[in-house]
């Protein structure tokens, strides 16, 4: 889990984002801050959507993020670390959080909440169907994942009515 700095109209938000160990990311969540209220609010709904609670969450040392996993996922083994620790390191979301400002640099920013609100969601599940998490011919399956999935299922389902069109 980690949280990474985008700039809608000229004001940072912090955007949560929670990855699984295959590198699926399980759910995001946009927050005007960086804080303890904040990140229980992403663990809630992560843990709700995603139907189970984490084993082991690794997290960088963000000095609210012990609490907060204390509160939604008490048995959950706990790893605060560094970005550049080579032995357990957030790296896998640190990557994951490139894919995303790769597709926002070239977009030039975000215009409004509401809409980054809708397009990071989006990005996410488009990530899960480019990286094969998510086919398009697999729209009935039950889902096992976060929103993402289910957003990603969303996606699958109408690329493979539009191929059914054609």
């Amino acid at each position: 889990m980690d949280e990474t700095y985008v700039k809608i109209l000229g004001k940072w938000h912090y955007l949560y984002r929670g990855v699984d160990l295959d590198g699926q990311v399980l759910d995001c969540w946009l927050a005007p801050a960086r804080d303890l209220p904040a990140a229980e609010a992403f663990f809630r709904r992560t843990i709700a959507s995603a139907g189970c609670v984490p084993e082991h969450v690794v997290t960088d040392k963000a000095t609210f993020y012990p609490s907060a996993i204390r509160t939604w996922a008490p048995d959950a083994k706990h790893t605060a670390t560094g970005f550049y620790n080579r032995v357990i390191s957030t790296n896998r979301c640190e990557r994951n959080h490139g894919y995303l400002k790769s597709r926002l640099r070239a977009m030039r920013g975000l215009k409004s909440v509401d809409c980054a609100r809708r397009l990071l969601p989006a990005l996410d599940a488009m990530q899960l169907i480019e990286h094969g998490f998510v086919a398009a011919s697999c729209t009935r399956m039950q889902h096992t994942g976060g929103r993402s999935y289910v957003r990603a299922r969303t996606f699958a389902g109408i690329v493979n009515s539009l191929g059914q069109n054609m």
